[in-house]
């Protein structure tokens, strides 16, 4: 009997894998092609309706598609607007379309089982439904008041709702340690390839503004942000790790910060800066000299590395090691000068200033979520104030205030090496996040929000677990 239901089981899974290589080749053809092809759609709803049969049976495997997704994945404009920084258009991804296909498999599943009432409660679910609740309410109070168009603002909060979904999701799909655990795995292993993609494009392809690989052309600053998440935590489980695999996350170490200074994004150089700090000043690990030696050696030789080549590869070094040093000549300048030295900063800061009076007119749930730019504000904080008022920031203030908390409570009460790494590791890129939040809207850019939701999902799994055990 019992090796007749593991040929069961084994045929089942070969059956379940033949479906996921079949419809995901279907789904991004698609939903690459819906828009100026409509004879795809017909592609798109076959593939929805295996993947969602494969969610129904196997939860995991549709999350799993859905982190790779989220990493690879862009965004194609709808409705007004432009690709411009300043008056940037709502965008769907392809998972944008594939959460919603893989949530109706789950949610089916957990219907049918009679156990969608087996939810976990962390301390993160109680901030994000405030958070939810005063973007409806902002956006609700937006429309009335005149200064939220509709689409904007219905579009515009659906999206940070879904970063949320996508966390309620994973912290509920995932049950044990060792499959957060894996979840660390694909997401460190999807951010090398990133990362030599990003590298790989803006030596042979170089662009102005910085690389950028999966987050969308002109969105340097976006990658950075994601970037010092999957830094940090390299970092962390490289401190934690005692086997020869900390050979491999150093050198991941490596690849990232040379791919953040290849992104010439003046604030991700500054904020990376805490996050080393931070990791080095909580563990007073001895490595932590190892990741400063590295940096430096990282630096010195991207900025001099036209020296090591001759003709064609010597300009394009040329290029890049001038940029390198223009950036850091920048920091220099507003750390000296201040913040006239440097025209985009003074810019930025001039609109934070001329942005009082609006608070002023809407101290409370402010103008409703989407009602300015993306790129306008260039600060999460202003953003915060003019789109869901005063409210509106303090809960945010608290939502990361209970994140940050949870996380280090995780560090101190783990006892796997992995777990507890990880667990620094996002700390430090936490902060290095919240630093970079005064240079960029990095709460709604999509590439950052969607991993960091999903890590906070795997932090909130892992204390769920520990804190069951000891309960237990």
């Amino acid at each position: 009997m019992k090796s007749l239901f593991d040929q069961r089981l084994k045929s089942t899974n070969l059956l379940s894998l033949s479906l996921v290589f079949l419809a995901c080749p279907l789904f991004v053809y698609g939903s690459s092609n819906l828009i100026s092809n409509q004879q795809s759609l017909k592609f798109l709803i076959f593939a929805s309706f295996l993947l969602a049969v494969v969610t129904f049976f196997y939860p995991k495997v549709g999350l799993a598609i859905m982190l790779i997704s989220m990493l690879f994945a862009t965004d194609v404009p709808v409705g007004e607007g432009g690709e411009t920084t300043r008056n940037r258009s709502v965008s769907i991804r392809a998972e944008d379309l594939l959460l919603i296909i893989i949530s109706g498999g789950w949610l089916i599943r957990q219907a049918v089982t009679r156990s969608l009432s087996n939810l976990k409660n962390v301390p993160a679910n109680k901030p994000i439904f405030c958070m939810v609740l005063i973007m409806l309410l902002a956006s609700s109070f937006g429309y009335i008041q005149g200064t939220t168009p509709l689409y904007r603002g219905f579009f515009f909060t659906m999206k940070r709702i879904e970063y949320f979904w996508i966390f309620f999701m994973t912290i509920n799909i995932l049950d044990t340690q060792e499959e957060g655990k894996t979840c660390v795995k694909l997401l460190l292993g999807s951010a090398i390839i990133i990362a030599l993609l990003g590298i790989i494009q803006q030596i042979l392809f170089p662009v102005a503004g910085g690389i950028t690989t999966t987050a969308g052309y002109g969105r340097a600053n976006t990658l950075g942000s994601f970037l010092l998440i999957v830094i940090g935590i390299s970092l962390g489980v490289y401190l934690y790790e005692q086997s020869k695999k900390s050979i491999l996350l150093f050198l991941l170490f490596l690849v990232l910060f040379a791919t953040l200074i290849f992104t010439k994004s003046r604030g991700a150089y500054v904020s990376v800066i805490p996050v080393i700090f931070v990791l080095g000043y909580i563990t007073k690990s001895r490595r932590f000299i190892n990741i400063i030696v590295l940096a430096l050696i990282t630096i010195t030789g991207l900025a001099t590395m036209d020296i090591f080549f001759s003709g064609k590869l010597k300009i394009l070094s040329q290029i890049h090691s001038d940029d390198f040093g223009q950036q850091f000549q920048s920091i220099s300048d507003v750390a000296t000068k201040g913040v006239k030295a440097d025209s985009s900063l003074d810019a930025r800061v001039s609109f934070w200033k001329g942005s009082i009076p609006e608070m002023i007119k809407y101290p409370l749930l402010g103008k409703g979520v989407g009602s300015i730019g993306l790129g306008t504000a260039d600060n999460q904080y202003i953003r915060e104030i003019l789109e869901t008022g005063f409210i509106g920031l303090i809960c945010f203030l608290y939502m990361n205030y209970i994140i940050a908390k949870t996380t280090l409570d995780l560090f101190r009460i783990a006892n796997d090496s992995v777990i507890k790494g990880f667990a620094v590791g996002f700390f430090s890129g936490h902060v290095g996040m919240l630093i970079h939040a005064m240079t960029i809207s990095n709460f709604y850019t999509i590439l950052t929000m969607e991993v960091f939701w999903f890590v906070t999902a795997l932090i909130m799994l892992f204390h769920y677990n520990y804190q069951d055990y000891t309960t237990s």
